[in-house]
């Protein structure tokens, strides 16, 4: 008789993180007797969501180049890492859950959790960031990225990067809030922007924005557009990032809870109501101003731009505030 060696399983998908040095590379706070098995499934997690934004093809040639490497495997442990924060300490067995405990560890408190758990998830999405961002200033070495479906959906938007939303917001956010904000940025783009200027015109301004063929009216038109797009996708979304849909209720977001005592740890709780009507007040008045502001300048320009409909478009009284020959006046 025949005596077969049954093969160890493979736990694992992952193609991006193989080796468990390769964890204590992309994040030193890792200690050196980390399991990479302890990982594997959050690994395979953020693998999976970050092939699936940049596709199979782009995958090869980011494996390929030292940088990209590097980049993409910093990504993938830091979100890992912040999956992981909620359940690693916790250990499941016949007995229950357990939190794990000995005399010379003990398990990190709620709110370093939390902190860990937030900046872990910002430093992924920045990577990622920095990722695209090293793959589109060499468009040379990653073809088949530039020709991808996945690069046209990604930017789908105006805006490239948090950063540069953050500078047309007047309001910075992180790398991992932009990723949140994307969908109301891309509703409010085809709610407000296509129904304003017309869908073939803003989509054009993207498609010839990544080929890099904007002219120089163009490059102004998309700067007013996006000066009409972020601060409305801001006030769209400050009412939904103030609350928490959980099956049964629906809660208002706030850590001050766990922000109390010290901790190193910096309180953080819900905007006053107030405050969040002057803001949302501001930002409102400022898109609508943009709004109309990009409007007048399309219609004087109007030969310039084949794509735009509204040249006939009667815009009276709005295009009439804060005229210097009108009685109408928006403070």
């Amino acid at each position: 008789m025949i005596k077969v060696t049954p093969q160890k399983k493979r736990l694992t998908n992952m193609r991006i993180i193989t080796e468990v040095e390769q964890l204590k590379e992309a994040n030193s706070a890792v200690s050196v007797d980390l399991e990479l098995a302890s990982l594997a499934s959050y690994i395979d997690n953020a693998e999976a969501e970050i092939i699936s934004l940049i596709g199979e093809a782009a995958l090869t040639e980011v494996l390929a180049l030292p940088v990209g490497l590097s980049l993409i495997r910093r990504a993938v442990v830091d979100l890992a890492l912040a999956e992981y924060s909620s359940s690693g300490a916790i250990e499941i067995s016949d007995k229950g859950i357990h939190v794990t405990k000995s005399g010379k560890y003990l398990p990190a408190s709620d709110k370093k959790l939390l902190n860990f758990r937030l900046d872990s998830f910002n430093r992924g999405w920045r990577s990622f960031e920095q990722l695209i961002a090293n793959m589109e200033a060499n468009a040379a070495v990653y073809p088949q990225w530039r020709a991808s479906q996945n690069r046209r959906h990604y930017f789908s938007t105006l805006f490239m990067d948090s950063g540069e939303f953050s500078s047309f917001g007047g309001i910075g956010i992180s790398a991992s809030l932009f990723k949140v904000l994307k969908p109301i940025i891309q509703r409010v783009q085809e709610d407000v922007l296509y129904n304003e200027y017309g869908e073939d015109l803003v989509d054009g301004i993207i498609t010839k924005r990544l080929a890099g063929t904007l002219t120089t009216d163009e490059r102004k038109l998309e700067r007013k557009l996006m000066r009409v797009l972020a601060p409305l996708a801001l006030a769209d979304a400050i009412p939904y990032q103030m609350v928490q849909i959980q099956e049964g209720a629906v809660y208002t977001a706030s850590i001050s809870a766990l922000s109390s005592g010290s901790d190193n740890i910096q309180q953080i709780s819900a905007a006053e109501q107030s405050k969040l009507r002057s803001l949302l007040f501001r930002l409102s008045n400022e898109g609508e101003a943009k709004r109309v502001g990009a409007l007048k300048w399309l219609k004087e320009n109007a030969d310039k731009f084949q794509d735009f409909k509204g040249r006939d478009r009667i815009i009276y009284p709005i295009e009439k505030v804060n005229d210097k020959d009108s009685n109408i006046y928006l403070l």
